[in-house]
């Protein structure tokens, strides 16, 4: 990854995992390389530090290189075998698609922006000439706090009054 490991001073969670590593070398009667324990570690933080990378490019790309749906299997597998090679492989080299696909541009939603708004700008018209009430809300379904809680009720009731319930 090109950085050497830093060197930290040893803390309370080193003791702990000293005590570990002697209580699962007596439970099961196996040597077990301190050395080899640290390379594993070392394997994991690697294989951390590739996610890392990757989900801030994510987080920063415009427009966003991938849905959701192909991101997590490419990173929970590697996860469930942390500590190999080929976990901190697999994650290196996901990180190194999702960099190809965010210097391409790369779109997994080509219709955004202004594009999208003008189609269901025409959507709508299309439904309301063909007969079909057609209520637009503008309002931030994951983040309430630009929303007046009162006004969404009071808009779909009267919109079902006007539109619906009284034909049109």
């Amino acid at each position: 990854m090109g950085r050497r490991r830093r060197q930290r001073p040893p803390g309370p969670h080193d003791r702990w995992l000293e005590g570990l590593i002697r209580f699962l070398a007596q439970t099961t009667g196996r040597v077990i390389s301190e050395t080899g324990f640290a390379e594993v570690m070392h394997l994991v933080d690697e294989r951390q530090e590739w996610n890392r990378r990757t989900r801030d490019l994510i987080a920063r790309a415009r427009p966003c290189p991938l849905p959701v749906n192909d991101s997590v299997p490419s990173v929970m597998i590697p996860q469930w075998h942390r500590g190999t090679t080929w976990a901190r492989d697999a994650a290196r080299a996901f990180h190194d698609e999702v960099a190809e696909r965010v210097s391409a541009g790369v779109s997994v939603c080509p219709r955004t922006g202004q594009a999208h708004a003008r189609g269901s700008y025409f959507t709508t018209r299309a439904l309301e000439a063909a007969g079909i009430p057609v209520l637009e809300l503008h309002a931030d379904n994951v983040d309430a706090r630009s929303t007046d809680g009162d006004a969404l009720p009071r808009t779909v009731g009267d919109w079902l009054d006007r539109h619906v319930l009284a034909g049109g």
